[in-house]
């Protein structure tokens, strides 16, 4: 995950920085919070983003105000697959994770595959059996898998407080 400060004013325009004033990563664990203190009145204005796993959280904060950030975990595990004759056995898979954005569209979540990433450079496919630390929001959830009767598809929303 990594939490970004930004001057909204006073940066060079076409800047490969621009507007960036510093930014930070932090290893996360499930239900982590992360406390941040912005700037105060006479800093002018700034902009905050908290971005994890490619999805883009802009934080509305005021002088002096203190805001908890909490990070949802999203686990998927193996698809149980219940046979013909009622045995079961655990098959292994695929999935892919999108968000629902602001207009309505859903936008693929990439994870992060390195600390420093930031935006767009990760992974969009995932072995089931693994998860990945999400900000809230609404999710949709695609495995991929195969039985003996060839490839299947499941798809299950979620959200996450």
């Amino acid at each position: 995950m990594e939490f970004h400060s930004a001057k909204t004013l006073g940066q060079a325009a076409n800047s490969p920085r621009e507007g960036l004033v510093e930014w930070k990563s932090f290893p996360l664990a499930q239900d982590t919070t992360i406390r941040v203190f912005p700037f105060v009145a006479s800093e002018g204005a700034r902009h905050y983003e908290w971005i994890a796993n490619d999805v883009v959280i802009p934080i509305e904060v005021q002088p002096g105000q203190a805001v908890d950030l909490t990070m949802g975990r999203l686990d998927v595990d193996h698809v149980k697959v219940t046979k013909e004759d009622g045995t079961t056995y655990q098959a292994t898979g695929q999935y892919r994770v999108w968000r629902k954005a602001k207009d309505g569209a859903w936008v693929p979540v990439r994870s992060a595959v390195q600390a420093a990433d930031c935006r767009a450079t990760g992974n969009v496919v995932h072995p089931t059996g693994t998860g990945m630390d999400l900000p809230p929001g609404d999710y949709s959830l695609v495995v991929d898998y195969v039985t003996a009767e060839g490839p299947q598809k499941k798809t299950e929303y979620v959200t996450l407080p």
